[in-house]
């Protein structure tokens, strides 16, 4: 048991040190010089922030040398299969993105990409870039390059760990949702770790929500949740999350790919949950903390009627090194760019309440939907 515990800590301590390592991807929406506040307008920045980061993509697509690689990324260990994998993902994902687009006129606009382009059709458009960006997108254009170029080698180095540090990069099992497959322009708001005290971030996120009319899933923390009740009480938990969905994310922040309690861990905060909501879905959710899991853990949730939530988009509103600017450019951009999914904040922060106004204020009118939590 002590050779296990100290394992565990010297993970937990490895993938702090590597996540310190990695400089987080930022962009300045106010570079790009049309609002997003039509469906044309968000579609035409969306085609040229997926040229933009498809790219980057290339750039980094023909890595194979483990120890390069290793160099490259901080890391002790390279799965060259796994970044395979998530290469053809993304690739996938950059032309099914693209034929999301049905505006002829937006497909023609400043780069022209075909309807029902192949990817060597994306690759001769990316080599048009440099030469073709008009003048009023080149400091977008020098900025969205830094941000796609760094955001790539974000997921590469994920995808280079997996499966021995398992995460949102790739799943492990069919029942492991990421949003990937939600329809065009459909997005679902999640967050994770709390509650927070009474009056804290979680009440204040909650009320936002509300007076934007919107609601999320909110995975918490079973010895969070349970503290929450003893300091108020059920009733109150419900009224505070009524409209929203409440969801497992373990009865500790503690990877549950090496958790030996993992199961009793997701039981506990589902019994907790179970207490407080009278939701009458048939299906559960669980968020691993730093979506670490293993395929036995995915096996388990299918057997209890559960999936395995991850997401696509990640705000990074954790990180002290992104203020609440910063945040929603990022997801923006990153709505831009996958067109759909499913949008990662933290509850116990504040930065997502003050991005939340934002995002909306710029997407009124663009054609996205964020979806309703309570319909999953």
């Amino acid at each position: 048991m002590k050779t296990n515990i100290v394992t565990l800590l010297l993970l937990l301590f490895t993938c702090s040190f590597l996540n310190a390592q990695v400089k987080v991807a930022k962009i300045d929406r106010s570079l790009w010089p049309e609002n997003l506040n039509s469906v044309e307008n968000f579609d035409y920045a969306s085609k040229m922030q997926i040229l933009v980061y498809a790219k980057c993509f290339l750039e980094i697509q023909n890595l194979n040398n483990v120890e390069e690689i290793k160099a490259k990324y901080n890391i002790k260990s390279a799965n060259v299969n796994s970044f395979s994998t998530w290469k053809k993902d993304q690739i996938q994902l950059i032309l099914q993105n693209l034929h999301s687009i049905k505006s002829q006129t937006v497909l023609d606009k400043t780069i022209a990409i075909n309807k029902n382009c192949t990817w060597q059709d994306v690759v001769k458009a990316t080599e048009k870039l440099d030469k073709s960006i008009p003048a009023n997108l080149k400091l977008w254009y020098a900025n969205a390059s830094d941000f796609s170029r760094q955001y790539a080698n974000e997921l590469a180095r994920l995808a280079f760990l997996f499966p021995k540090t398992s995460s949102e990069i790739l799943t492990l099992a069919p029942n492991e949702i990421t949003g990937s497959n939600y329809a065009d322009k459909e997005f679902l708001l999640t967050f994770d770790d709390g509650p927070t005290k009474e009056n804290g971030n979680t009440d204040k996120l909650t009320a936002t929500l509300k007076s934007l009319n919107l609601n999320g899933m909110f995975f918490v923390l079973g010895e969070q949740l349970q503290n929450r009740i003893n300091a108020t009480s059920t009733e109150k938990l419900n009224k505070l999350y009524s409209n929203n969905k409440l969801e497992s994310h373990g009865k500790i922040h503690k990877s549950h790919q090496y958790l030996e309690t993992w199961q009793e861990s997701i039981d506990y905060t589902f019994g907790k949950i179970k207490t407080i909501t009278d939701s009458k879905n048939s299906r559960s959710y669980f968020r691993p903390p730093y979506g670490q899991r293993t395929e036995k853990v995915a096996n388990y949730l299918n057997s209890i009627n559960a999936s395995v939530l991850l997401w696509n988009i990640d705000s990074q509103d954790w990180n002290s090194k992104i203020n609440a600017s910063e945040v929603s450019d990022r997801v923006i951009t990153l709505m831009l760019l996958w067109r759909k999914g499913v949008v990662l904040f933290h509850d116990i922060h504040p930065k997502a309440n003050e991005a939340l106004p934002v995002m909306v204020k710029s997407l009124n009118g663009s054609g996205i939907l964020f979806m309703d939590a309570n319909k999953f």
